[in-house]
């Protein structure tokens, strides 16, 4: 099975991505303080937390939700909901969907202070 791994890092923490044949898988460590995303996909995304603590907040056809997410849970993001992560503490989580995924930034929360997407 061939395999591309690559390391990306940035002010915001750590990013490694693994292309697989049919799934891109990151394992992706965040300092406390900042944000990620601010997207959308055409496909689901699952996410396991590691260690550390996240907020999620995505958005309902009224609202904004926001969600607290620890170690040993599992979230799916439906395809085409808006999402942002942000990370209170130093964070690690698993992040995988399919390779075939586009996705599309959503400006309310792409443009929030300190959200960077590496």
């Amino acid at each position: 099975m061939s395999k591309n791994i690559s390391t990306k890092e940035s002010e915001v923490g750590i990013l490694h991505d693994i292309s697989l044949p049919t799934h891109k898988v990151y394992t992706i460590f965040t300092l406390a303080g900042h944000y990620r995303w601010g997207k959308s996909y055409s496909t689901d995304k699952e996410f396991l937390l590691l260690s550390g603590r996240c907020e999620l907040t995505t958005e309902s056809e009224w609202e904004d939700i926001t969600i607290a997410v620890y170690p040993g849970e599992k979230i799916i993001i439906p395809a085409h909901t808006p999402n942002l992560f942000y990370f209170p503490v130093d964070t690690e989580m698993l992040e995988w969907f399919p390779m075939d995924a586009t996705s599309k930034k959503i400006e309310k929360y792409y443009n929030i202070k300190n959200s960077n997407s590496i």
